[in-house]
């Protein structure tokens, strides 16, 4: 179940990213994700 909580958490703060803006700008793309890697709820 903590596995899941992580995933989930991770995914939503991913779905949070103005990935509009980050296409264009791929470092910071890269250090969003990861970030996001590296969260834990």
């Amino acid at each position: 179940m903590k596995a899941y909580r992580i995933l989930r958490y991770r995914i939503e703060q991913f779905l949070a990213l103005p990935l509009d803006e980050l296409q264009h700008d791929r470092d910071r793309l890269k250090a969003e994700l990861d970030r996001i890697g590296n969260l834990l709820p």
